[in-house]
């Protein structure tokens, strides 16, 4: 008996990521315009070309990976097809999530105090934002958790500063949490 390509049973690994690009749909829209939102706000520390070369490269990122992820997806009787764009799909996520922790390097103001803690804030939301919404298939999940926190974590360590490295190791401690919840799902 044969089995047409209706019918063939999906992995798990695939109905994870079919379930993760399904619930893709509203953040399309939605994480551009948190960036537009983070690069207005980052002009108060930097040049407005700075800022926008921020959010371009952070945007454009972001869209690949949400293009390639809802556009590109083979059929389920292709798995040779499904295995190199699930690997793009990690791949480009990462690039995104590079782009969106490069702002912690960029942007930081030593000795700003608003300025530390409007970075580490997005950041620490942005990752439980990425975290919550990837952790429903592991490799996405590393790559939106590992980035994010090693930003979040080692800028402020590496500061010097007493109090921000207090916070660096709260952060640790929030890394491992987001972590434990994600793989508990």
């Amino acid at each position: 008996m044969t089995l047409s390509p209706t019918h063939i049973p999906r992995s798990a690994t695939r109905s994870q990521l079919d379930y993760f690009v399904q619930n893709m749909a509203s953040s399309g829209k939605l994480v551009p315009l948190l960036m537009a939102g983070v690069g207005g706000i980052l002009v108060f520390w930097t040049t407005p070309l700075a800022a926008a070369l921020w959010f371009v490269v952070t945007a454009g990122s972001y869209l690949a990976f949400y293009y390639v992820a809802k556009t590109k997806q083979p059929p389920v009787n292709q798995p040779k097809a499904f295995e190199r764009w699930s690997k793009t799909v990690v791949r480009l996520n990462l690039f995104s999530e590079l782009s969106w922790a490069s702002m912690v390097l960029w942007f930081w103001v030593p000795g700003d105090v608003l300025n530390n803690a409007f970075l580490l804030g997005v950041m620490a939301a942005h990752l439980a934002m990425a975290v919550g919404h990837s952790s429903i298939y592991l490799p996405l999940m590393y790559s939106s958790l590992f980035v994010p926190a090693a930003a979040l974590v080692f800028r402020p360590v590496l500061s010097g500063d007493p109090l921000l490295m207090a916070v660096g190791c709260v952060a640790a401690v929030y890394t491992y949490f987001l972590y434990s919840m994600a793989k508990g799902i």
